[in-house]
């Protein structure tokens, strides 16, 4: 929730801006007790983002057989995306991710480096991660910051 990649909001500001809203407050009463704390917050939002789930887009429709489901514009989309495109090769599954790291060596954004709180995102998880020359970090290392393997040197999950 911190992060400036997710949604850069400080923790107190959050925790006072739940408090505030008398509908939040009820249902934490109903659901927990009285006491509203930071982990039941954590807890109230990971439940809440465990229903976004899609179970009937038009793309789970073709796979299920429905030819008619894509239009035949996202059907050349399908196509490159399984074909020469080989995005299907990661990007599998029900989620569309195979859940491995890959270190592609994808450059920086260069819009988002603009912005110093990617650096100082960037330079507080190095710093908390135990990287000692995190000061000067440039790029984001990736899984390194895990593994502290240097194959997994700007390495990601592949995402969905």
């Amino acid at each position: 929730m911190m992060s400036a990649f997710e949604m850069n909001r400080n923790l107190d500001f959050v925790e006072e801006v739940i408090r505030s809203v008398p509908e939040y407050v009820e249902s934490f009463r109903r659901v927990f007790g009285n006491e509203m704390t930071r982990e039941r917050m954590a807890m109230a939002i990971s439940s809440f983002e465990r229903t976004l789930v899609s179970v009937n887009s038009p793309l789970d429709r073709f796979l299920r057989g429905d030819t008619k489901a894509l239009s035949a514009e996202a059907r050349k989309g399908y196509d490159i995306f399984t074909g020469k495109g080989k995005c299907a090769n990661c990007h599998g599954g029900a989620n569309l991710a195979d859940d491995k790291f890959y270190a592609l060596n994808v450059p920086e954004n260069i819009e988002q480096e603009k912005d110093p709180r990617v650096a100082a995102t960037r330079r507080f998880v190095a710093k908390v991660s135990n990287y000692e020359d995190y000061r000067n970090l440039t790029e984001d290392p990736g899984r390194y910051l895990v593994t502290k393997d240097k194959k997994d040197w700007k390495a990601f999950r592949t995402p969905t």
